[in-house]
């Protein structure tokens, strides 16, 4: 259903009222592919949709209530999220925070769109601090309704803020990120490393690195109940004894319980983080896990160690000069011994 069709099945006749219809993508980082221009491949959609955007952004009236909708459309290079579909969600929110009108918004992306590199990043910052203010500054109410599919960088932001989310039947919400358990929790990447073809002082050397990691956000239900990203707390207090790592991922943490002297095993299944260790001395009740439901960014560090490659080749050919000269000596060595027993018998 494109988002005319549903502006149309939403919006009472007559009502409705669209807004930053001129605003159009301006090809920011000059991307071109292989194919065909970034600004020619929007002409096309544009004059393919009869939209200047993925989006369509307005109020009116349902059931004679007056409302704030974005419709997005999946048609128009995959309802990607740039620049321009950003700008006019935000500008969508600040009118309705400022008019105190209901926000629905109804979503249908592939994520952010990668014509605009990281400018499409930033829409999702720009959309959620603007929700915020509309939320919990001004407690007004957001509903978002998720349609097939909605995926990237718009699940990951205004997609799953809404104080209500409603998603259609059969729809597919997807978001590409980090898989808990101990298989996955080795990546890999390319390294911008200095050339010690360029940089004769380049030998071995350690460099920094900084990895993000989303520590994750539960969901609350609104009955109230959170989601299976739960925080696990001890069920007795004593000392942990062992903390034993399952095949499949997630840990099992056995507790001395010293007073009765029983053990009390608590089961953590894969993802959680822990925050106790052995030996550590702990209470009924107290968290054996980070509460995933505190939202953001982590960042880890670590070391990589970088060999310069001409230096390990030379290495290479001196274990084999040294191997050659050991089975030289053998052989001589054997030569003499043959030598000398021919004189001896002679």
């Amino acid at each position: 259903m494109s988002s005319s069709d549903r502006i149309e099945l939403f919006i009472d006749p007559g009502t409705w009222e669209p807004m930053d219809e001129d605003m159009v993508s301006m090809d920011p980082i000059e991307f071109h592919s292989e194919e065909e221009p970034y600004i020619d491949r929007i002409s096309f959609y544009q004059r393919k949709m009869g939209l200047t955007e993925a989006v369509q952004t307005g109020v009116g009236q349902l059931n004679s209530i007056p409302i704030a909708i974005g419709v997005m459309d999946f048609q128009f290079m995959g309802g990607s999220m740039g620049s321009v579909v950003g700008e006019k969600i935000t500008r969508l929110i600040e009118y309705a925070t400022n008019r105190s009108l209901p926000v629905i918004i109804v979503c249908a992306s592939g994520g952010a769109r990668m014509q605009e590199g990281s400018l499409s990043l930033m829409q999702m910052a720009k959309i959620s601090s603007a929700s915020y203010d509309y939320q919990t500054k001004k407690k007004l109410f957001y509903v978002s309704i998720l349609t097939s599919p909605t995926t990237g960088g718009v699940t990951a932001s205004f997609g799953m803020l809404g104080d209500i989310i409603i998603a259609e039947p059969n729809t597919y919400i997807a978001f590409a990120g980090t898989v808990p358990g101990q298989k996955y929790s080795e990546i890999v990447f390319p390294i911008l490393s200095p050339d010690p073809a360029t940089k004769k002082d380049v030998h071995f050397l350690k460099y920094p690195i900084y990895i993000g990691g989303n520590r994750g956000r539960g969901q609350i239900y609104p009955d109230g109940s959170k989601s299976n990203n739960r925080v696990y707390n001890a069920t007795s207090a004593g000392i942990v004894s062992r903390i034993a790592r399952k095949e499949k991922g997630g840990y099992e943490i056995t507790i001395v319980d010293a007073s009765e002297g029983r053990q009390v095993v608590d089961i953590i299944p894969p993802g959680p983080e822990l925050l106790v260790s052995e030996g550590e001395s702990i209470k009924l009740d107290q968290p054996l896990t980070s509460n995933p439901n505190v939202g953001g960014f982590g960042q880890g560090d670590t070391e990589i160690v970088l060999q310069d490659p001409l230096q390990v080749q030379g290495l290479l050919l001196f274990l084999a000069s040294v191997i050659l000269a050991q089975i030289f000596l053998v052989l001589k060595k054997k030569q003499f011994e043959k030598v000398q027993l021919y004189e001896m018998n002679f």
